[in-house]
């Protein structure tokens, strides 16, 4: 059994915590729920954080397992 896919896993369960702090964080400071174009300017940056933490987990993976 090779190592490469339980590190994978590991690095996503261990990359998960600060962009899910960043994303309360995101949250607390806007405040979505108070008008519609702070939920607007939210939905906005957590789209944002999405794609810069798939990219960034992705891009990672390939430094890392350059055939996987």
């Amino acid at each position: 059994m090779s190592a490469q896919p339980i590190i994978i896993l590991l690095l996503i369960v261990v990359s998960l915590l600060p962009f899910y702090l960043a994303g309360k964080w995101i949250g607390e400071k806007l405040q979505p729920k108070t008008s519609f174009s702070r939920f607007f300017a939210w939905l906005v940056l957590v789209m944002a954080l999405i794609f810069v933490y798939t990219f960034l987990l992705v891009f990672i993976i390939r430094m890392l397992f350059p055939g996987a």
